[in-house]
Parts: C-alpha cells; sequence; structure tokens
C-alpha cells in the first residue's frame, strides 16, 4: 500500500471543489488530491485515512463523510498522531458545529454556510500564506457562482469552463493562472458550449411539467441531461418559479435550483444528498416523491 504524506479530498465536478484543491496545492504543493461525490464519501475518506501516513496530514473541503465514519476515523488518525482538518458550508453538514475531535487530534473544524467551502479555506489560511492572496479575486468568483449571488457574470465562465475541462484540467489551469479572465482559446470553447447548451436547454424547457406545492410555491420539473445549474436558472427565470428540478433517470440523479424561500438541502438531504438551501443534488430512487406529495406525506 502507498502511503501518503498529505491529502486533501473535495467534491468533484464542481467549481468550489476544484477552487479547493487549488488553495491546498498553494500552500502544500506536494499535497495529493481526490475528488468525491457524497454518496461514496465514507468509503473515499476511510481509504485515505488508511493510506496516510504517521504524522500525516488530511483535508475535507465542501465535501465530508458521516458522523459515523468521521468517529471512527478520528480514533485511527490519533493513533497515528496525524491531523485533519474540515472546512464546509453544506447545510446537509451542519451537525459539524457541534462536533468535538477525540482529545490530542490536532486540526480544526471550520463550518459556514455564508461562504463557500473555497473562501472558508482562503480566509483562514490566508494569513501568514502571501501566495493566497493571488487567488482573492477568484474565489470572490467562485463564491458568488457557488453561493448563486449572480453578481459577478465570470461565475458562469468558471462553471462551464469547470464542465468543459474536467476537475484536473480546471485545476491545472487555475494553479498556474489565477486570473478570471478568460484565454482566447477559453473564450471559443465556452462560445461552442453555449450554442449546445442553449438549444439542449430550449428543448427541455419546452416540456417542462409546471405545478404547486402545498405551500403554495410554484416549481417546476424537468427529465434529461444536461447543465443543471444553467438549465434550472433558466427555468425559474422564464416560468417565475420558486424552484425547479431536474431528474437524470439515467444516472439516477437530481438537482434542485431556488430562490431561496424553499429548503432546497432540506429537501435532497431526504434523498441521500445535499447542499445548499438554493442549489443542491440528491439520488433519485423508487422512493422519490414530487414536493406535492412529499408534503402531504
Amino acid at each position: 500500500m502507498l502511503l501518503m504524506k498529505q491529502v486533501v479530498i473535495s467534491h468533484k465536478n464542481c467549481p468550489d471543489g476544484c477552487a479547493s484543491v487549488i488553495l491546498t496545492k498553494v500552500v502544500y504543493p506536494q499535497i495529493e488530491y481526490v475528488m468525491s461525490i457524497h454518496n461514496i464519501i465514507d468509503d473515499i475518506f476511510a481509504r485515505r485515512v488508511s493510506e496516510l501516513e504517521e504524522g500525516g496530514m488530511l483535508i475535507l473541503i465542501d465535501i465530508c463523510c458521516s458522523k459515523t465514519a468521521l468517529d471512527k476515523a478520528a480514533q485511527e488518525l490519533l493513533s497515528k498522531e496525524a491531523s485533519l482538518y474540515i472546512y464546509e458550508h453544506h447545510e446537509s453538514q451542519k451537525w459539524l458545529l457541534d462536533y468535538v475531535f477525540p482529545e490530542g487530534l490536532k486540526g480544526e473544524i471550520v463550518f459556514d454556510n455564508n461562504a463557500c467551502a473555497s473562501k472558508i479555506f482562503y480566509e483562514t489560511w490566508v494569513h501568514g500564506n502571501e501566495a493566497l492572496k493571488n487567488y482573492a479575486d477568484f474565489i470572490e468568483v467562485i463564491n458568488d457562482r457557488d453561493l448563486w449571488i449572480n453578481k459577478r457574470k465570470e461565475g458562469t465562465n468558471m462553471a462551464m469552463l469547470c464542465n468543459i475541462l474536467g476537475d484536473a484540467s480546471f485545476i491545472n489551469r487555475f494553479f498556474r493562472n489565477p486570473s478570471v479572465d478568460l484565454l482566447s482559446r477559453e473564450k471559443i470553447l465556452l462560445e461552442y458550449q453555449r450554442k449546445k447548451d442553449d438549444e439542449k436547454i430550449a428543448k427541455l424547457l419546452s416540456k417542462i411539467e409546471l405545478s404547486k406545492d402545498k405551500e403554495g410555491y410554484k416549481y417546476g420539473i424537468m427529465y434529461g441531461e444536461g447543465n443543471a445549474s444553467d438549465l434550472l436558472n433558466k427555468a425559474i427565470e422564464t416560468h417565475d418559479l420558486e424552484y425547479a428540478i431536474l431528474l437524470n433517470l439515467n444516472s439516477k440523479t437530481g438537482s434542485i435550483r431556488g430562490r431561496g424561500n424553499f429548503d432546497c438541502a432540506l429537501f435532497a438531504s431526504k434523498y441521500n444528498g445535499g447542499g445548499h438551501r438554493k442549489a443542491s443534488g440528491f439520488r433519485v430512487n423508487f422512493e422519490f416523491k414530487f414536493p406535492q406529495e412529499e408534503k402531504e406525506s
């Protein structure tokens, strides 16, 4: 088994998760990174704990294991005299606010649902790490997009570029150059992708199913694949919805976005998912209920 000295685990297929890895690489250039999704994080976490060297360091950013898995891992890390750092903001992980490491385990837990995970890490580590200051604007753009503040137009570019390049290439690109100004070839890629996305969005929007839940919130449901954030945001704007849902029956996943009155994270948590109040993801199974049905039960 190959042992590792420094490991960061972050959220797969997510600009915030990628940004988190970038920042840890700025602080620790030799750190190994692993990208994970929520339904397999316990297994990923347990494996990396077992592979960590004596006195090593493990960082979780923008994704966290279950409390049961953390309890077990904390004891193993303590026996290795290793350290553990957790930076989270998903509402479903709010239990971290009350979690206490066993005595002697080095590290920290920082939970803040008013910032994205990479911004939490940035603000915690920037003092004494001058190189991180080069990423101040980059992180503000990531935060704007991740929390659906939508005051920075560059946020859409970051999300699209991450989707096109994939995690590894996105991380390498912004680790080398933190500027949010697009390169010429990136502009071409995004222009081409926008045309494809617009066609797909128009097709899916034409088949949206509109309804109201028991609270009187108007919502829409679509079936298919696509850029969930842009598609659902467009659906909300077009039909003046409180929230919208995209169900991908092939991957058995769902995405939900809202204006903030309906708690998307709470809804997603009932289907082994999570996220933020305005944006969340979940698994689709045979027990899935539409919002109307879910409120009646």
